[in-house]
Formats: C-alpha cells, sequence, structure tokens
C-alpha cells in the first residue's frame, strides 16, 4: 500500500465527506425536539478527529502493529486544537486538558459501544443553549466543535504535510462523495464481483 499523507486529494475527500455531513447534522434542526442532529453530528466527526488524531500519535512514539490507546489519540489531536470555546464546564470544574481528554474519550466510547452519550454531557447548538442544560453537565456546542475540528485538520495539514495516514488507514477503506452515495478509494479492499464498477 502507498503512503498516503493528510495533503492527498484522496484523504481530503475522505475527510471532506465526513467533514461536511457533519456541519450539515451540526445545523439541521432535530424534529420537534428544538435542538439539532447532534449526535448525528458526533457519530461524523469524530472518525476524522480519531484518524488524524492516531496518525498524530505513532509519529510521536512507535506503536508497532499494536492499536494506539484511544487517550494517546485524542491527547494527540487535543494538543493541535487551538479553540477550546466549544466546550462548556460544569460550574466549579476547572477545563484543563486531561478534563477534556476524558469528556472526548467518553463520548468517543460511548458513541462506538454503547450508541449513547456520557450522562455528564451535553450536546447543545449554541452557547445560549447552555442554560437550559444541567450546571453539573459538561456542554459541548455541536457546530463549534465541528469547526475547531475542521480548522484543526486544516492546520495540521499545513504545519505536517506529510503526516502519514497509511498505518490508520491500513486494512480500511477510505470514502468519498459520490453523487449515487459514498464509494470507496481503495478497490483492492472491494469485492470485484460485488462491485458495480462506478
Amino acid at each position: 500500500m502507498r503512503e498516503l499523507t493528510l495533503p492527498d486529494a484522496e484523504v481530503q475527500r475522505a475527510l471532506g465527506l465526513f467533514l461536511t455531513q457533519a456541519r450539515i447534522c451540526a445545523k439541521t434542526p432535530h424534529a420537534g425536539k428544538g435542538s439539532i442532529l447532534g449526535v448525528a453530528a458526533m457519530c461524523t466527526v469524530f472518525p476524522c478527529l480519531l484518524a488524524v488524531g492516531e496518525a498524530l500519535a505513532r509519529e510521536q512514539k512507535d506503536y508497532g502493529n499494536n492499536p494506539v490507546p484511544n487517550r494517546d489519540v485524542v491527547e494527540a489531536f487535543l494538543a493541535r486544537m487551538n479553540d477550546r470555546a466549544w466546550l462548556i464546564s460544569p460550574d466549579g470544574v476547572v477545563c484543563s486538558d486531561t478534563a477534556i481528554c476524558r469528556v472526548l474519550g467518553n463520548i468517543r466510547h460511548g458513541l462506538a459501544h454503547a450508541v449513547s452519550m456520557p450522562k455528564d454531557t451535553s450536546l447543545i447548538s449554541r452557547k445560549s443553549a447552555a442554560q437550559k442544560s444541567p450546571l453539573s453537565n459538561w456542554k459541548i456546542i455541536v457546530p463549534d466543535f465541528v469547526k475547531a475540528v475542521e480548522e484543526t485538520i486544516a492546520q495540521i495539514g499545513q504545519e505536517l504535510p506529510g503526516l502519514d495516514l497509511s498505518e490508520v488507514i491500513k486494512d480500511r477503506e477510505l470514502v468519498y462523495a459520490h453523487p449515487l452515495g459514498p464509494k470507496s478509494l481503495l478497490s483492492g479492499h472491494m469485492d470485484t464481483a460485488t462491485s458495480s464498477g462506478d
């Protein structure tokens, strides 16, 4: 498999598909709820954060063929994220990097394994909605979070144009936007007997 770096067109199209969909979800009203499709936006933006975060972590430390611990992935990405205005901490809680990593790690775990959000975290559409959420909860302003992830990935692409995503993408398929729906970029992983050839 050839090396895939962050600026490669295939990687940019795949990330762009997820980031665009996350932006759309973050703006789309949840029918009859007075909120947005926050969980859908988080499910869509997190793969981008995790893919780039894992590539960053692998660049900082040799994990060999071992999986990169989620904490290392989130920490590596968060270290590059300049904008933290998307997070509102509970009353009296210091918003440290360690606390933010725990919140993001819990969200990732909840979305991936339990199809749920952590009980101590609320997804909101704008800062003014924070008053409606319990004071004891962490609050993530979803449109701002999506924007911060997108800006961080763009910044990393400029600062580390050679960031290698090959280990992250290994044995997986990149997808890209296609008028008839997402398609694979790495056709070697597709079963040619079932491929439509589009």
